[in-house]
């Protein structure tokens, strides 16, 4: 009985897997590995049925961190300042759902830090603190409305993150196809909460 239990749950990390694999291709061409890399390393851990897992679980953690509070505020209002922050930011949202209480952005150019953003490192050193690293943040936010005076507002953040050999490279979203590097950034979930600060300001 053990056996056919190990065997039915091998069979549901393989399933898990396929479905990841594709997250994982993605993962490897932003990092600067070529598909022929890909493919050796995918050969090598369908023989190991606990890297499958622990590979399962790291792409969780690879997501977005999102965070919900709630906000003492109509859902009208909340909706129509959501959207006037992001202008204010310079972005500009790319979808607007109002039944569904959803706003999502194109990438904004931001400078950010370590206390919003991890980038990786190189020699030891974080990305995030180098001059030549340049990033830009996708909001999506979710509106619910609570009561006539109450709203939760859900933020998560998607960081992309380039690296530029030359310190003085101008950075707009056009020159993203200019970096010597794509990183890949995640949000520590500062951002987000200073997203929702904001909106009480």
């Amino acid at each position: 009985m053990f056996r056919t239990a190990l065997v039915q749950f091998y069979d549901f990390v393989n399933c898990a897997f396929t479905h990841t694999k594709a997250i994982f291709m993605d993962f490897f061409l932003v990092q600067g590995y070529d598909l022929k890399e890909f493919n050796n390393f995918k050969i090598r851990i369908n023989m190991k049925p606990s890297i499958i897992i622990m590979l399962i679980v790291s792409t969780f953690s690879l997501s977005s961190t999102a965070f919900s509070e709630v906000v003492e505020m109509s859902f009208d209002d909340l909706w129509d300042l959501s959207i006037e922050k992001v202008l204010d930011s310079d972005g500009l949202p790319s979808f607007r759902d109002k039944e569904l209480g959803i706003i999502k952005t194109d990438p904004i150019a931001m400078k950010l830090d370590s206390k919003t953003a991890d980038c990786g490192r190189m020699f030891g050193i974080p990305y995030i603190k180098d001059k030549r690293t340049k990033t830009a943040v996708s909001y999506q936010i979710r509106l619910k409305k609570i009561d006539a005076s109450q709203t939760k507002v859900t933020v998560k953040a998607k960081i992309d993150g380039y690296f530029f050999t030359n310190e003085n490279t101008a950075f707009f979203m056009e020159k993203t196809r200019d970096a010597s590097k794509v990183l890949g950034c995640k949000s520590t979930g500062e951002i987000e909460k200073q997203f929702i600060e904001s909106l009480r300001s």
